[in-house]
């Protein structure tokens, strides 16, 4: 069942995730479902790891999604945006937020942010090849 959620986040990185994703032929409310997704596996991909007593393997970077951080130069403006997500996703990407020591805003913003990096680099690589 789909519910409504509000979060609050970077004007900018919220311009940046509606162009990946349109480009993408989704919507926004698809990308951040797809991220709540992505949460939960990895939730369960390190609940299985604990269970057996093993470490997690390293991932690619895509799939861990940290960032470099970056001094903000000037303060962002942060914007509210309504997003219709699957509920059973909210609940999931609350968790795992919370076990980070983030609010689902944070964790949502940092997502669009690694959306925009990886833009980037997608415009680097096509400039780079013509």
């Amino acid at each position: 069942m789909k519910k409504r959620i509000t979060l609050s986040v970077d004007e900018e990185l919220i311009e940046r995730a509606k162009y990946y994703s349109e480009k993408r032929g989704k919507t926004l409310s698809k990308a951040v479902e797809d991220y709540f997704h992505l949460l939960g596996v990895k939730m369960r991909d390190e609940r299985e790891k604990k269970e057996e007593g093993g470490r997690l393997a390293s991932r690619p970077r895509s799939y861990n999604m940290r960032q470099p951080q970056v001094k903000p130069t000037k303060k962002p403006v942060k914007k509210r945006i309504t997003l219709s997500v699957d509920e059973e996703l909210i609940e999931r990407a609350k968790y795992y937020s919370e076990k980070r020591g983030k609010t689902l805003s944070k964790s949502v913003e940092g997502y669009f942010h690694f959306l925009g990096v990886k833009m980037r680099d997608e415009r680097e690589k096509e400039e780079k090849g013509t």
